[in-house]
C-alpha cells in the first residue's frame, strides 16, 4: 500500500525537483510578470529549488495567494509604510558616518504604502519555511518589542557582519576593484551598449540634472550635495548585469564606476523602480513610486543616507541609486544554516524587532495580536503555497 502511495506521489515530486510547477501556478507568475518569458520564469523557477528560495524570488505571489485566501480582512487592519518584502537575507548592516554601521533593511524594492499585518506575516512565513518548529509567540514577542521601542537583541553573528561593515566602511569591494584595474566587466555583468553609453554619460552630465534629470523633490533642491553625488563626474567604466534569479530577477540594472573631481573613486548600481509587490494589481505610477521610495529611505535608514540612495531618472525611467559598498554586509542564507538553534532564533528575534522599530514609524498604534490565530492564519497560506508549487 506504501509503495502504491509513492509511485502515486512520484510525478508531483519529479515535478518539484526539476523546478516545473502546477500549469495554474505558472499561469499565475505569468500574469503578475507580463513582462517575462515563460522559459524565463521557468529559469527562474529552476535557480529556486526550495520553498524559501521560491518565496523570497517571486514576492507579488504572496500579496495574490493573500487575496485568494480567507485571510485578507486578518491582514489588512493597519496601514503604514511597509516593507513589502521583509526576510532573512534582506536585513543587514550598512556603512555609516564615524566609522559606525547601522543594521536594517537593505532592500528597498518593493517598500510601498500596505498593511503592516501583511509585511509581518510575509516575514514569518520566511522564517516558518526555514525553521518549521518557529512559534508565532516568540516571534510576535519579538515583533511587538521593537514597536514598543525597546532594544533589538544583538547576537554574535550580527555583531560579526557589524565589525567587517565597520571595517570595509565605504570603499569598492576587491572584486570591483578588480573590475575598474583590468577595464573589463567580467563573466557576470555586460559591457554598456553604444546608446547606453550615451544615456549614462548623459545623467551625469551637470546640466541635465539641473534641468530635472534626477527629479529630486522641491524640499531637497537647495541640498547641491545631494545632486553632486552624481552629476560633474567621470564615467570610468559602465557595466549592466539582468539577474535570472531573486525577487529582482529580469531588470536589466546599471553598475557605473565613477570618479569626482576630488578623485575620490564609487562605483554605483542604477536598478529599476517598478511596482511593488503589494501594489501588483494596481497600475505602475511613477511618480508614488519614486514618492515612497525616498520616504523609504528617509523612514527605514534615516536622514544619513539620502544623499546615497535617491531615484534617479534616465531615459524617462525610474531607477534606484544605490552604492555599492565594500561594507554592506547581508545576513546570508548559507550562513544562517550553520549557525546553532539558539542563534539562528536570536539573528531572527533581531531582524523581527528591527521590523517592529521600523513599522513604528508610520504607525505606532497600540495591537494585540492572538499567536494562535496567526499560527492558523500562517498554517493556511503555508499549506496553499505547497499546493501551488507541487511540493
Amino acid at each position: 500500500m506504501k509503495f502504491l502511495l509513492f509511485l502515486l506521489l512520484l510525478p508531483c515530486l519529479t515535478l518539484a525537483q526539476d523546478g516545473v510547477i502546477p500549469a495554474e501556478a505558472l499561469g499565475r507568475l505569468k500574469k503578475l510578470y507580463p513582462d517575462q518569458s515563460e522559459d524565463f520564469i521557468k529559469l527562474r523557477l529552476k535557480n529556486a529549488p526550495d520553498l524559501f528560495s521560491k518565496w523570497r524570488s517571486f514576492p507579488p505571489y504572496f500579496y495574490e495567494l493573500v487575496k485568494r485566501s480567507d485571510s485578507v480582512e486578518f491582514l489588512n487592519k493597519r496601514k503604514g509604510l511597509c516593507a513589502g518584502d521583509p526576510h532573512l537575507e534582506n536585513f543587514g548592516y550598512f556603512p555609516g558616518p564615524k566609522a559606525k554601521a547601522l543594521f536594517t533593511l537593505n532592500d528597498f524594492d518593493d517598500s510601498t504604502e500596505c498593511s503592516l499585518d501583511l509585511d509581518l506575516m510575509r516575514m514569518y512565513m520566511a522564517h516558518k519555511f526555514i525553521a518549521p518548529d518557529l512559534r508565532a509567540d516568540s516571534f510576535i514577542q519579538s515583533y511587538q518589542d521593537g514597536l514598543d521601542g525597546k532594544a533589538c537583541p544583538s547576537t554574535d553573528y550580527l555583531k560579526k557582519l557589524e565589525a567587517a561593515s565597520q571595517k570595509k566602511g565605504k570603499i569598492l569591494s576587491k572584486k570591483y576593484q578588480q573590475i575598474l584595474t583590468s577595464k573589463n566587466c567580467g563573466p557576470d555583468l555586460n559591457p554598456l551598449s553604444e546608446s547606453e553609453q550615451k544615456l549614462v554619460s548623459k545623467l551625469l552630465n551637470d546640466d541635465v540634472a539641473e534641468k530635472g534629470c534626477m527629479n529630486i523633490p522641491a524640499v531637497l533642491n537647495p541640498d547641491v550635495k545631494l545632486i553632486s553625488r552624481i552629476s560633474q563626474k567621470e564615467l570610468l567604466l559602465g557595466c549592466s548585469k539582468t539577474k535570472t534569479s531573486g525577487g529582482s530577477a529580469g531588470e536589466e540594472r546599471f553598475i557605473l564606476f565613477i570618479k569626482s573631481p576630488a578623485g575620490e573613486v564609487e562605483a554605483i548600481e542604477l536598478k529599476p523602480l517598478v511596482n511593488a509587490a503589494p501594489d501588483f494589481d494596481r497600475p505602475f505610477d511613477q511618480e508614488r513610486r519614486e514618492s515612497l521610495y525616498r520616504s523609504s529611505v528617509q523612514k527605514f535608514m534615516g536622514p544619513d543616507y539620502i544623499s546615497d540612495f535617491f531615484p534617479v531618472r534616465l531615459g524617462g525611467r525610474s531607477y534606484q541609486r544605490r552604492p555599492l559598498w565594500a561594507g554592506n554586509e547581508a545576513v546570508d542564507r548559507a550562513d544562517y544554516d550553520n549557525l546553532s538553534l539558539a542563534e539562528r532564533e536570536a539573528v531572527m528575534s533581531a531582524e523581527v524587532c528591527k521590523l517592529g522599530v521600523l513599522h513604528s514609524k508610520s504607525n505606532s498604534a497600540a495591537f494585540k495580536l492572538n499567536p494562535n490565530d496567526w499560527e492558523g492564519v500562517a498554517k493556511n497560506l503555508m499549506k496553499m503555497f505547497r499546493t501551488d508549487f507541487g511540493e
